[in-house]
């Protein structure tokens, strides 16, 4: 049992002397935690009424939250004989519980005999109430909005000002959705206003008209954008609150990311005019060629005039743009082709090329030295042999002396390596021999140390072609790898601690399965 100055909703009554029943009754029976309670005392009268209460016990249901139930006082008035306004008693009540409980209490009212001027003896006033758990309450989180001031005079454009509103400033017992939803009610009444009257008005600045002059950069080859095209931004297009300058610089830039596009789609395209030879000029061994290109600079990439040597084919190349190039140490009596070809911007071709002219250099025509290539030779394996044979090995020969060069031996030389290289292999499937391969291969393992190491040497030491592999699976792991290569000297990574399933195939003329080894298992300390 506890004691409690409070009582709730309903009525109690009690029969005392001179024929009264006094009572007290309140405003609910069912209530909040919290609540403050009014009860009104009935039945009072100038001859009997209420004085004091003496104590009050509660119960609660259930009884496992008996010591949840508190209340506090918050005032008392007692019934007044003069005017009879009755006895008015004012408590709060408070659960702690998580659930509502019953809560029933016994008020030990104390009567006051103004007749005989004494009190009597207490009497009970039960009444019973239920009490339900304090509501969660959700607090919405701080939201925050840009509103542009919208009320400026004409020319100006309003600042962009931030609404805010404070975190915990609206509350809900329904949900946090509920509360942030006050919060936006909030900003959606009261932003734009705000921004108003806290914002400020700005000047604003528009772009001067812009422009840029393209070519067309996406002719076919041979053809160029002869023709500019001016790709216009229009005054007024961009507008700034900052500056002038910088409502210009966005028309500016606006030119610099379109402009060529335009042009490409609005352009027309012309056919690149050849580059014109106007003159030559040798002395010593010195040739100056002058010429004259007729296509734009904006068109072309380079232009290059190449001396062609007539009794070596040698070409002499010189990259220019000045309209004259010079070819140093050419030879004396030699007659040289002389062209002038021009290269587009946009292709690494050429696009047009000029007549050619023939300049032959002063002075005596000295026979140049013929050079001669060496002996040179190469080994091809015969890779014409079927399935379970090997090719044998043959050497392609070019004799000394088979190829001339007005050049130099080197390039002798490369006419004879050229020869290997075009016909080495064919000689070799032609005139190769296959053997037969006979046996199964076996291998030992020789361990080469921590890190997994190991090296496999495979006999009998057959030529074996160069594809042949050694096979491993990680009975550990299940993975499985293979090295390719000479049948003698192989090595693999394998991991310390592992044990695996080596085998040998021999690839012979490329099919698999020519012959293979026994499988070895190993494992690796």
């Amino acid at each position: 049992m506890k004691k409690i100055i409070l009582l709730f909703s309903l009525m109690a009554y009690s029969v005392i002397s001179y024929g009264q029943t006094l009572g007290l009754t309140t405003t609910s029976t069912t209530v909040p935690t919290g609540t403050t309670i009014t009860s009104t005392g009935t039945g009072e009268s100038s001859s009997v009424y209420f004085k004091a209460v003496q104590a009050v016990l509660i119960s609660v249901s259930p009884s496992q939250y008996q010591q949840n139930a508190t209340q506090s006082a918050i005032g008392a008035t007692y019934f007044n004989p003069s005017t009879h306004v009755p006895t008015s008693l004012q408590t709060k009540v408070i659960s702690t519980a998580p659930v509502p409980i019953t809560v029933t209490y016994d008020f030990q009212m104390v009567p006051w005999d103004a007749v005989n001027n004494k009190y009597l003896a207490p009497v009970d006033c039960n009444i019973t109430v239920t009490i339900n758990p304090a509501p969660t309450i959700f607090y919405n989180v701080q939201k925050s909005q840009a509103f542009t001031k919208n009320n400026c005079g004409a020319g100006y454009q309003g600042s962009s000002v931030t609404y805010t509103v404070a975190a915990a400033k609206y509350s809900s017992t329904i949900s946090q959705a509920d509360a942030d939803s006050k919060a936006t009610a909030d900003i959606t009444a009261n932003g734009q206003n705000y921004a108003n009257v806290n914002g400020t008005c700005l000047l604003i600045y528009y772009n001067v008209q812009k422009q840029g002059s393209y070519y067309d950069q996406s002719c076919s080859q041979g053809y160029y954008g002869a023709t500019p095209v001016i790709y216009t931004v229009p005054a007024a297009k961009y507008s700034s609150t900052v500056s002038q300058s910088d409502a210009d610089s966005k028309a500016q830039a606006d030119v610099t990311a379109n402009g060529q596009a335009y042009a490409n789609v609005n352009g027309t395209c012309t056919v690149i005019p050849p580059p014109v030879i106007t003159g030559t000029s040798a002395s010593g061994t010195v040739l100056t060629v002058t010429y004259t290109n007729t296509t734009p600079p904006i068109a072309t990439n380079a232009v290059e005039i190449q001396a062609l040597d007539n009794l070596t084919g040698a070409v002499i190349g010189s990259t220019t743009g000045t309209g004259t190039s010079n070819f140093v140490n050419l030879i004396a009596g030699r007659t040289y082709t002389v062209t002038v070809i021009v290269f587009d911007s946009q292709h690494t071709s050429s696009d047009n090329t000029s007549a050619p002219v023939t300049v032959t250099m002063p002075g005596t025509l000295v026979p140049p030295t013929t050079y001669y290539n060496n002996q040179m030779s190469q080994n091809f394996v015969d890779k014409n042999c079927g399935a379970g044979y090997t090719g044998s090995t043959v050497a392609y020969t070019v004799p000394a002396m088979t190829y001339t060069s007005l050049i130099s031996l080197a390039d002798a030389n490369s006419k004879a390596q050229a020869d290997i290289n075009a016909n080495g292999q064919n000689y070799a499937n032609t005139h190769g021999t296959c053997t037969q391969v006979s046996g199964v291969p076996t291998f030992t393992i020789t361990y080469g140390g921590h890190g997994g190491i190991v090296t496999f040497a495979v006999t009998p030491n057959i030529p074996y072609p160069s594809t042949s592999i050694l096979y491993w699976t990680d009975t550990n792991t299940g993975q499985t790898g293979g090295t390719a290569g000479n049948p003698t000297g192989w090595s693999s990574t394998l991991i310390d601690g592992h044990t695996y399933q080596i085998y040998f195939v021999c690839y012979g003329g490329g099919t698999p399965g020519s012959a293979t080894s026994a499988t070895q298992s190993y494992y690796m300390p």
